[in-house]
């Protein structure tokens, strides 16, 4: 006792000797609270809590419990009056009237009477002490300890503490000539420097020794002559400290970094181990093992009454994890391009990566949480995954909380019982309390901090803003509020936070909300969240409905107004409809349903931007509105922001299992992850809902394409279109899927195409727009040519016809296009240039488009989409122009009576092979350059099966186009020759692969036979043709694009020719270039031909080095690439201007 009165002069600073006040959350009393209970013991409740602090120095590290629980009672106790007159000046100055500081000499607390108290916690110099003086220390607080109470004391410990004494030594004897206080501390310093700079590499405690030098240096003064100089630091053995805590009527319950009394935390070697050399069930034999191993040289323990010896555990009890409340404020690490990687951020600026889904999850939740807790049950909701059936998710959850908990991290919270950021009531945000009286810029040494008792700076503009009004939203103060909440430096209700992101998300650019929408749905249900989700009651009772949480508090749309907007949408009327919704809108600025059908329209029309910026302004009226989260969700989709799509999906159908366009949506995002089990399994559950639902029907039918199963898939496309017959994708779908059909007849095809023809004429007849053409009718004069294509960019279509397109003469055609996507990129940039006009038709109706078309008073227009996506084959049924055609896009007949022409190679078939196929006249036209190069593709090697050993064949046809008459074939021709390869490029994921794969093995193909690649970028897709000796086209849709890449990289296609267009592709693509020999009439002759080109390999060889000079010398020709199609022009004008309608002709081939 004598040595501590010695030292009452010296002051204790509440600071680093940088200046920043540091806060231990480890002693605060909801920390302590929440260890307990791992351990067994229920201390308690924080509301009304006595805490005594013996050591709290200025009490800084007090505040934040006193702020945070102001019906608790807290007493600090120092030896250092002038820290005590510091800390007492600032708390009066920020008003905390629940947390009293007095300095007390060791002989004058140990006499005083403070009553029990339910917290008693022993740091700063008050650690510091012998072994009589700590047992006489513990004896008081045992006295002052309320039945339920718990103490938690830090205190030096062997076998590690003796490094720090091999320290203590080394500074005694430096010192022991010195006369002053400051020649002792100079010299211990030296001491500490010495070390630093001059330990042997071989001395084995150099490691132990660096990190209690480095302590040395950021201690002050005080502390360092306390800790080594002062002989008062004694340190114990576990089991002697027990005996003494025993002795005063205490029991061990554990420590207050719990995690460090798990063997685990130390590596799987010293857990094992430590099983092996400690079977004792004995709690504080088995810890004192563990203190030899890890040489253990601190505990912060903690004490509670004997009596309670039963409830203790032996260790921190997983299973209690379930009882806590958790927080953190985590943000994920997102990459260049914009996509999320497996790394958060904490608040101490480290990383924290992780390769777990469900940990990465789990820390994106407490982050859109922030600062709010969460518990058990809410992590495990809001994890779940709709479309599993996962058992064990609860499980693996808990799993995922004691990995974090195990690993010790600071930005890891949690509390037993709800969070004081939860309990709040206000529904106005606001300061924590004596936050911004601490923040004065008069204080010297200001505190910056929140009630998770972490220490945080706030700079003076955050500080003008709590200090004036935090209610204050503007654009201007939205970086500092986000600020603030991410420092946890103001306090509210959930609905006060909710209110913040509203405001947050309508001040903010558009572009920048996605981030706060998850948040703003997480406050808006925070603990509600059963309350919140759909029942079978409110779907069908009104009064159910109206008194369900998520039941809007405005008044519905106007009937008048849902009336007059569908009326024109179901009228083609676009853009009259979405102006008539934006002018109400901007009348009535706070009706959240108007904005939401604004949005809708704005979706409708691909005007994505838009739709983000009004939903962004109905979030900020309206936040209960479930059918605003799932329009804004698919809108997430088209955005192409797929990790918060998947996660709002997700979200939604937690609550809500019963919107089918969620499912599909979350469905599309498992495809774009080449997930296609589960993305099967989400289209199941939409038609759980609804089974007739023609999207669901739909979306499976293309899921199956992706998937190589094109006869189911086209059962599925013939269901959606059955489900919806006025309905024309899903009919140009059917069509499309039907052109790979290996069953489909040619009668059967055109009889399909009729039906979709006859259906849009019927659709235009019912619009009451006719369209009568008063183009002169001169053969020679400048003519005006549209075309239509939503495929205007990076795309094949384009790859075909800029050749065409770029060398147009425009003193004869002016170029007009109709973009009718959201595409839009270089390329596309590219074409514009070169047009006549160009208009972004992608929002327009097909009436509207029509219209366009017929006042820019076309001649004749053209179609580059076909059956495909994005076509507007209705506006051309209602014939905006005089003459009209197809090219390119599709291989096939359109099905429509008004289109005049389709243009086809005229190396594709004979006249008159095809007519009956077609409701259009056929113009066989010649191609002079019939694909634009490649810009930078890889050179060519020589042929691989010179050097290799063993002849290569491929595919990189996109998998719909694989089916099992193709794969069988491709069988065929690798069992007669087993040491062939066989490479199949485009494959989307590793299931598709292993489907194929086992297919092939059970035709007799040998594993080593098989070289499967994945979907890549361009150049890595060309340069793979120089591993390839041949390629074995697909049946009956041939190939196109991937053909002519080939034949740009050398490599011929073996090709079979059919008795449709889309099955005659191969044929004229090689016969373009001279290569009729690789076009075969049949699979017995495909089989033998494979065969035989495989032993031709000089041929090959020269072919391969040849092949680029034979394709440049067609478009280096004096013919320019446009002149076959300025004379199908020119040759279709004549014949309408002699005779009104149309003819098939032959272009002359030069």
């Amino acid at each position: 006792m004598a040595h501590i009165a010695d030292t009452e002069a010296v002051a204790l600073s509440t600071t680093t000797q940088h200046g920043s006040p540091q806060l231990d959350n480890y002693a605060a009393p909801q920390h302590l609270r929440a260890v307990a209970h791992l351990y067994g013991i229920t201390a308690p409740d924080l509301k009304n809590a006595r805490v005594l602090v013996l050591g709290c120095e200025s009490g800084i590290n007090l505040i934040p419990f006193a702020s945070a629980w102001q019906g608790a009672s807290v007493i600090g106790i120092d030896i250092d009056a002038d820290a005590i007159s510091r800390g007492q000046h600032c708390i009066s100055s920020a008003g905390i009237g629940n947390l009293e500081l007095y300095c007390l000499q060791l002989n004058e607390l140990l006499a005083s009477l403070p009553g029990e108290q339910d917290y008693i916690i022993l740091q700063g110099i008050f650690t510091l002490l012998d072994n009589p003086t700590r047992e006489s220390l513990l004896a008081y607080c045992r006295q002052h300890l309320s039945p339920d109470g718990i103490i938690a004391i830090k205190w030096p410990t062997y076998p590690g503490a003796k490094t720090s004494e091999t320290l203590r030594d080394a500074m005694l004897l430096h010192s022991s000539l010195a006369t002053t206080q400051q020649e002792i501390t100079a010299s211990a310093r030296a001491v500490a420097t010495w070390l630093e700079l001059g330990m042997s590499k071989q001395n084995l405690q150099r490691l132990s020794l660096a990190p209690l030098i480095d302590e040395v240096n950021q201690n002050s003064d005080s502390e360092l002559a306390l800790k080594y100089l002062s002989g008062l630091n004694e340190a114990n053995y576990l089991v002697d400290f027990n005996a003494m805590v025993e002795r005063n009527g205490l029991a061990y319950v554990g420590d207050a970094h719990p995690w460090t009394e798990i063997a685990d935390f130390y590596g799987s070697d010293v857990a094992q181990l430590h099983k092996t050399i400690c079977p004792v069930a004995n709690k504080v034999v088995q810890q004192q093992y563990l203190d030899f191993a890890t040489n253990r040289a601190e505990r912060f323990s903690l004490l509670a009454a004997a009596s309670r010896q039963g409830e203790i555990l032996a260790a921190p009890d997983k299973q209690k994890l379930k009882e806590l409340n958790w927080a953190g404020n985590f943000q994920r690490l997102f990459g260049d391009k914009n996509g999320p990687e497996n790394a958060h951020f904490t608040p101490q600026g480290d990383l924290l990566r992780t390769e777990d889904e469900l940990t990465l999850q789990a820390l994106d939740l407490l982050g859109d949480a922030w600062p709010l807790s969460l518990s058990f049950e809410q992590l495990v909701f809001h994890t779940t995954k709709p479309e599993s059936d996962d058992a064990n998710h609860a499980d693996r959850m808990l799993n995922v909380l004691y990995s974090l908990f195990r690993k010790g991290s600071e930005s890891l919270l949690y509390c037993f019982g709800a969070c004081p950021y939860s309990l709040s009531e206000n529904n106005t945000l606001k300061p924590l309390s004596g936050l911004v009286e601490m923040n004065h810029p008069e204080i010297v040494s200001p505190l910056g901090f929140n009630l998770w008792y972490q220490s945080i700076p706030l700079d003076l503009a955050e500080y003008q803003l709590l200090s004036s009004d935090p209610r204050c939203i503007n654009p201007e103060t939205l970086p500092l509020l986000d600020a603030l909440r991410r420092k946890g430096m103001m306090t509210g209700s959930p609905r006060a936070w909710q209110k913040l992101m509203q405001a947050v998300i309508g001040l903010q650019d558009p572009n920048n909300i996605i981030a706060y929408v998850n948040s703003l749905m997480l406050f808006t249900h925070y603990g509600m969240e059963t309350r919140f989700q759909i029942t079978n009651a409110a779907l069908v009772s009104d009064i159910a409905r109206k008194k369900h949480p998520g039941y809007s508090s405005f008044p519905a749309l106007d009937s008048r107004i849902e009336k007059r907007a569908s009326q024109l949408l179901n009228q083609g009327r676009y853009n009259e409809a979405c102006d008539y919704l934006a002018t109400l809108a901007q009348e009535q600025t706070n009706n959240p349903h108007l904005l939401h059908r604004l949005a809708q329209v704005y979706f409708k029309l691909s005007c994505y931007d838009d739709a983000l910026r009004t939903f962004a302004l109905a979030f900020s009226l309206e936040s209960s509105s479930w059918a605003m989260y799932y329009d804004y969700t698919l809108l997430l989709g088209k955005l192409r922001h797929y990790w918060y799509a998947e996660k709002l999906s997700r979200y939604c159908l937690r609550f809500n299992h019963r919107p089918t366009m969620i499912w599909l949506q979350l469905s599309e995002l498992y495809q774009e992850d080449k997930n296609y089990k589960l993305a099967e399994v989400c289209i199941r559950k939409a038609l759980e809902v609804e089974p007739s639902n023609s999207n669901a029907l739909s979306s499976m039918a293309t899921l199956l394409s992706s998937q190589s199963k094109i006869v189911d898939a086209v059962s599925w496309m013939r269901k959606a279109c059955e489900s919806a017959p006025a309905e024309f994708t899903y009919f140009t779908n059917y069509l499309f899927g039907l052109s790979h059909s290996p069953d489909i007849t040619p009668e059967c095809f055109f009889s399909e195409h009729q039906k979709y023809g006859r259906m849009a004429s019927r659709w235009a007849k019912q619009q009451n727009v006719t369209f009568s053409h008063h183009n002169e009718k001169d053969p020679a004069r400048k003519l005006r040519v549209g075309f239509v294509s939503g495929d205007f960019g990076n795309h094949p279509v384009t790859n075909f016809i800029r050749p065409m397109w770029d060398a147009l003469d425009q003193d004869k055609f002016a170029l007009y296009a109709w973009q009718t996507s959201p595409l839009n990129d270089v390329m596309t940039l590219q074409l514009k240039r070169t047009a006549t006009a160009w208009s972004d038709a992608k929002s327009i109706s097909n009436i509207e488009l029509a219209k366009e078309i017929h006042a820019a008073e076309i001649d004749i227009l053209i179609d580059l989409s076909g059956h495909t996506d994005h076509n507007r084959l209705p506006a051309f049924a209602l014939k905006p122009a005089p003459v009209s055609m197809s090219f390119i896009g599709y291989p096939g007949t359109t099905g429509l009576s008004e289109m005049d022409y389709v243009i086809v190679h005229n190396k594709l078939a004979q006249p008159g092979l095809l007519e009956k196929q077609f409701t259009e006249e056929l113009i066989y036209m010649p191609f002079s350059k019939q694909f634009e190069p490649v810009d930078n593709a890889p050179d060519i090697k020589p042929l691989p099966a010179l050097s290799n050993g063993y002849f290569t064949y491929a595919s990189f046809n996109r998998p719909s186009k694989l089916n099992d008459v193709v794969l069988e074939t491709w069988a065929k021709i690798l069992t007669a020759q087993p040491d062939a390869r066989l490479l199949i490029g485009f494959m989307l994921g590793s299931d598709l692969i292993a489907e194929i794969n086992n297919k092939m093995l059970g035709w007799g193909v040998l594993p080593q036979q098989l070289i499967f690649r994945e979907r890549t970028q361009l150049s890595t897709y060309l340069d793979m043709h120089n591993e390839v000796d041949l390629l074995l086209d697909c049946f009956p849709y041939t190939g196109g694009t991937t053909t002519n890449y080939a034949l740009w990289m050398g490599v011929p296609t073996l090709t079979l020719a059919g008795e449709t267009l889309v099955s005659r592709q191969g044929v004229a693509n090689m016969c373009q270039f001279g290569l009729d020999e690789f076009v075969v009439n049949s699979i017995d002759e495909y089989v033998e031909k494979a065969l035989a080109f495989s032993k031709d390999l000089k041929m090959l060889d020269d072919l391969r080095a040849t092949m680029r000079v034979r394709i440049e010398s067609m478009g280096d020709s004096t013919i320019s690439p446009a002149w076959y199609l300025e004379q199908t022009l020119r040759k279709a004008w004549e014949i309408y201007c002699e005779t009104g309608g149309a003819e098939g002709f032959v272009v002359p081939e030069n």
